[in-house]
């Protein structure tokens, strides 16, 4: 046996103890993490603004929901619903078109908020049936998730493009006519017994569902463009049956005009949508009385269009013209004018003026208020008028006009104050007062003011008061940059 503890000639210790069984040198367990993870289960981001569903289409369409003007001028704000393990710092990103680079990203700042928001400015926003997806990645674990792509249809041209003569009250880009009637033409009962077909010329940025709307007379007949038509070299047919004819004036002018829509919602035109008015004379029912004549300013409105923006301040009147009567009624004949409002959202609204005391000279003119005409901005609306004794027994029933009234549509509700109660405030409370929508509203550089006003004797006492108001806007950024929301407040 060797005097050395291990022999070279051996290849374990004295004793026969193999070399595996002694002690070894310590290792730490492994610190390595594990692989960052990607899954597909993240919500798509969607559009703030309500989006349009392109399934319901009445042509097939590529793309899953569509996005107009309205959705991103002068920027388009994209939520994320909050995913699974939200922290503090995880990354978020929404692409366009471009599948590598972000068009939008930011970082959580605060998972309190049960979204988080991405703003990007109309032109960084790309045109057409565009690919999209949302992706977050986890702070700490580097864990992501993904949406599924999905195709978006993103447009901002208008049907009929832009009006090349704004200086014209209706758009230029739109024009249209009656088969076998000029306009002037003068079309009787026989006329249009088996109704009537208009011929729409082919306009700027026409596509696959456009749908145009022609009013005959405030009657509404839709036609949806078929690919065939929007291929095709026009004109596109749109039939008018005779229900509709019916509704509308029976004896007098008669007003035709369209505009359209395309498949995301943008009309043709912002102010004027509507093409130039095409006048027909009906003679569909000649009981009635002559119909009245529309006032401004005291002349006659012969163009059969308001510009609120512009005449807003004038004085409206209907003229009626009635046969003077030999002797005198006693006691004297009324007069009831009806402006039937067809509202811009498609529904009706009577507004009844009147009874109006009929002198016997012939003529009656009965006053609208400007408030009246307010409410039917973006519209239209027809007049005509009803002839009866005083005791209220029908003389006659008038043939009717129809007025087309434009400009921009204002609404600004009051605020709401909290905490109040039978219209006062308590006094030594803060208040909070919430701004509703209101237009016209400027998405870009907008500001909103509130101005307190004192009224000695009130419940507030006459001291500084404080007003704290707050309003939600996505922080606007160059693209491919870091992007996100600002919630902001000022005191007054």
């Amino acid at each position: 046996m060797s005097d050395t503890p291990l022999g070279p000639e051996n290849d374990s210790i004295s004793g026969g103890l193999p070399a595996a069984s002694l002690p070894v040198p310590y290792q730490s367990p492994s610190l390595e993490r594990p692989e960052p993870r990607r899954i597909e289960d993240l919500d798509h981001p969607y559009s703030a603004f309500p989006w349009v569903d392109l399934q319901l289409a009445a042509h097939p369409e590529n793309a899953a929901y569509g996005l107009g003007i309205r959705h991103v001028r002068p920027y388009a704000l994209f939520v994320f619903e909050n995913w699974q393990n939200l922290n503090f710092l995880d990354y978020f990103a929404f692409y366009l078109e471009d599948l590598t680079f972000p068009v939008a990203e930011d970082y959580v700042w605060s998972s309190a908020n049960p979204q988080q928001y991405l703003a990007v400015p109309s032109e960084f926003i790309p045109e057409g049936e565009v690919s999209s997806y949302g992706r977050v990645i986890r702070i700490g674990s580097g864990n992501e998730s993904t949406s599924p792509v999905r195709t978006l249809l993103i447009k901002t041209d208008r049907p009929g493009g832009v009006d090349k003569d704004p200086g014209s009250p209706w758009h230029t880009g739109l024009v249209m006519r009656v088969e076998g009637f000029p306009e002037g033409s003068n079309i009787g009962a026989g006329d249009v017994v088996g109704g009537l077909w208009c011929l729409i010329d082919l306009y700027e940025h026409i596509r696959q569902n456009d749908v145009i709307e022609l009013s005959w007379d405030g009657e509404f007949v839709q036609h949806t463009v078929s690919p065939a038509e929007a291929a095709g070299s026009g004109p596109i047919r749109v039939f008018v049956p005779k229900s509709i004819i019916d509704k509308g004036g029976q004896l007098g002018k008669v007003t035709l005009r369209f505009r359209v829509h395309d498949v995301v919602e943008n009309f043709s035109g912002e102010k004027y949508q509507y093409s130039k008015p095409y006048f027909l004379d009906a003679e569909l029912d000649p009981s009635l009385l002559g119909p009245p004549i529309f006032l401004v300013d005291g002349e006659e409105l012969e163009s059969r269009q308001i510009d609120f923006d512009t005449q807003s301040g004038s004085a409206f009147e209907v003229l009626v013209l009635t046969n003077r009567q030999f002797p005198t009624p006693s006691p004297r004949h009324q007069i009831i004018v009806t402006l039937l409002g067809m509202l811009e959202d498609g529904t009706t609204q009577p507004f009844v003026l009147g009874p109006v005391t009929d002198n016997n000279l012939g003529f009656t003119f009965v006053p609208v208020d400007a408030s009246v005409i307010a409410q039917l901005v973006g519209g239209s609306f027809r007049v005509s008028f009803q002839w009866q004794t005083a005791a209220g027994v029908s003389l006659g029933q008038s043939g009717s006009i129809t007025i087309t009234v434009v400009g921009t549509k204002v609404s600004m509700p009051a605020p709401d104050v909290s905490p109040i109660e039978l219209g006062l405030i308590p006094a030594g409370e803060d208040i909070t007062v919430t701004l509703p929508f209101y237009e016209p509203m400027t998405l870009a550089g907008w500001r909103r003011c509130l101005s307190p006003t004192y009224r000695r004797g009130a419940a507030m006492p006459l001291s500084t008061v404080k007003v704290n108001w707050q309003a939600l806007r996505g922080h606007l950024h160059s693209a491919r940059r870091r992007a996100g929301t600002v919630q902001w407040a000022g005191t007054h």
